[in-house]
C-alpha cells in the first residue's frame, strides 16, 4: 500500500480536492484506500447507468457505501438518464454511450467542486487500451493512457498505471475488504471485454512480461508525445501558416490540428486525419469539426468558432393547402393538395399523424427509423453529399413517436418518410414541400 500512496503523491499535490471515479470494484476501492486520511476533500462518485438489474445495483451501492464509510468518505451517487443512454446507444453503441455519459457526470461534478478527477486505470487497462488503439490505427505516440490529461477543462489523473489488477486485489484482501463485481464485465458484447477475455490471456501466455513491457512503451511514447506536442505548440496559432505546418514532422501535425480544434477531449482520429490531409494538400476549403470551422485559403489556415445556425420550431396543426410559412431567413414550407399535377416525389403525410407534429430544425442526435433500421440524419446528409454549410439545416418533422420525416431534397438530398408513416395509407394526405424562400 505504501508504494501506491507514494505513486499517488507524485501526481497529486497536497491539498488538492479530488473526485474519485468509484465503481466499487477492486481497482477503484484500492485507490480510495490509498487516499484515506488525506486532509483535502475527496468525493467518491459512483455513476449508476441503470443497465443491470435493480437488485444487483442496490446491493452494489450498499456495499460501496459501507466501504466508503469505513474509509471515512461519503459516497456520491449520480444517475445516468436511461432514455438518453438508450438513444445514444443506438448511434454509438452501449459501451461508448455509457462511457461518454459517465465522464460527462464525473467532469461536471469535478467542475462544480473545482477538483481534480482521479481514475483507477491499472497496468492491465493500459495493455488492453494499447491493443485496441493499435488495432484501431491510433498514432504510435498516442497508444497509451497518459498519467495526466485534461478533459473539458478538468485535470484527470491516472495514478495506478504501474500496478496490476492482481496486486490491488491482494492489497485489499490483506485488509479484509470485499468489493463489488460488475456482471457486465463478463459480457463479450462489449469490445473491451472481448479484448480482455479473448486476446489478453493469449498475449500474457506468450509474453509473460507484457505488463512491464507495455509500461516501458507507454513511458517512451509519453516522452515522444510531449516532444511532438511542444513542436506543435510552436505553430498552433490561428491563422496557421501552411508552410510552418508542413515544416513539422508528420507525427507532430496531428497535435497542431488538435490545438486548432481546442480539443481537450476525445476527437476521432479519422477526423483529425481528414483535416491534416486537407491542410497538407492545400487549396480553398472549409471543414466543420468539434464546434469549429477550419478554413484554408492560400498559405493560411484559420480556425473559428462555428456559427450557430438559426433554429426554428413550427407546429403544423391547422396548416392547410395553400399555406406558405417561412421557417427561417432562407427556407419556407409550402402546403399542397395532392393531385396528378403535384410532384410525385414530394412527401405525402397522413393527416392522422399531424395533429401533434412539429416541423423543426435538425438536432445532432436525430434518428430516422428507416426500412433497414435506424439511421442518423447527419449520416444521411453525408451520404447525399450535402454541402457542410447546409447539412445541419435539413428540417425534420417530429411526432409523438419520434422523427416522422426528413426534408433534404431542397439541398440536393432526398425527402424520406419513417417506417411508421410508410405503413399508413396515403388517403387524406397533405403534401409538404420545403424550398428556399423566394426574393421579395
Amino acid at each position: 500500500m505504501r508504494t501506491i500512496v507514494a505513486s499517488i503523491r507524485k501526481l497529486i499535490p497536497v491539498g488538492t480536492p479530488l473526485v474519485v471515479a468509484f465503481s466499487g470494484g477492486a481497482d477503484s476501492l484500492a485507490l480510495l484506500c490509498a487516499l484515506s486520511g488525506r486532509k483535502s476533500p475527496v468525493w467518491p462518485v459512483y455513476v449508476n447507468h441503470h443497465i443491470r438489474t435493480e437488485m444487483e445495483l442496490q446491493a452494489e451501492i450498499a456495499l460501496n457505501q459501507k466501504n466508503c464509510r469505513t474509509l471515512g468518505f461519503t459516497l456520491v451517487v449520480k444517475d445516468v438518464d436511461p432514455k438518453r443512454l438508450a438513444g445514444d446507444a443506438k448511434r454509438v453503441g452501449t459501451e461508448q454511450a455509457a462511457r461518454s455519459q459517465r465522464y460527462e457526470l464525473l467532469l461536471s461534478f469535478a467542475k462544480e467542486h473545482n477538483a481534480v478527477l482521479v481514475t483507477a486505470h491499472t497496468a492491465d487497462d493500459q495493455l488492453e487500451t494499447m491493443v485496441m488503439r493499435l488495432c484501431q490505427g491510433s498514432p504510435c505516440h498516442r497508444l497509451a493512457i497518459a498519467p495526466r490529461v485534461v478533459m473539458d477543462g478538468v485535470t484527470v489523473l491516472h495514478p495506478l498505471l504501474s500496478f496490476s489488477h492482481l496486486q490491488l486485489c491482494a492489497l485489499l484482501e490483506e485488509q479484509s475488504f470485499s468489493w463489488s463485481e460488475d456482471s457486465t464485465n463478463a459480457n463479450d458484447a462489449y469490445l473491451r471485454n472481448r479484448v480482455r477475455h479473448q486476446i489478453i490471456p493469449t498475449l500474457k501466455s506468450v509474453f509473460p512480461q507484457a505488463l512491464d513491457a507495455v509500461a516501458r512503451t507507454a513511458e517512451s511514447g509519453g516522452e515522444l508525445s510531449r516532444y511532438l506536442d511542444n513542436l506543435a505548440s510552436m505553430v498552433s496559432v490561428s491563422p496557421l501558416s501552411r508552410s510552418a505546418f508542413l515544416a513539422c514532422p508528420p507525427p507532430a501535425r496531428d497535435g497542431v490540428i488538435l490545438r486548432l480544434l481546442d480539443a481537450d477531449r476525445r476527437v476521432r482520429s479519422a477526423g483529425v486525419k481528414r483535416i491534416r490531409e486537407a491542410v497538407e494538400k492545400g487549396g480553398d476549403w472549409r471543414i466543420r469539426a468539434n464546434g469549429k470551422v477550419i478554413r484554408c485559403s492560400g498559405d493560411l489556415v484559420i480556425a473559428e468558432p462555428e456559427r450557430k445556425e438559426q433554429g426554428f420550431v413550427l407546429s403544423v396543426n391547422g396548416l392547410k393547402p395553400g399555406d406558405v410559412v417561412p421557417l427561417d431567413d432562407q427556407l419556407e414550407l409550402r402546403v399542397l393538395s395532392d393531385g396528378p399535377e403535384v410532384d410525385p416525389l414530394l412527401l405525402r403525410l397522413p393527416v392522422v399523424l399531424l395533429s401533434h407534429a412539429v416541423l423543426r430544425s435538425q438536432l445532432s442526435g436525430d434518428v430516422l427509423d428507416a426500412v433497414d433500421g435506424p439511421v442518423r440524419i447527419r449520416d444521411l446528409a453525408s451520404d447525399w453529399k450535402v454541402s457542410p454549410s447546409r447539412r445541419f439545416r435539413i428540417p425534420v418533422l417530429e411526432g409523438g413517436t419520434g422523427v416522422l420525416a426528413v426534408f433534404g431534397r431542397w439541398c440536393g438530398g432526398h425527402d424520406r418518410l419513417s417506417v411508421s408513416c410508410k405503413s399508413l395509407a396515403p388517403r387524406d394526405a397533405i403534401v409538404y414541400s420545403i424550398g428556399e424562400r423566394k426574393p421579395v
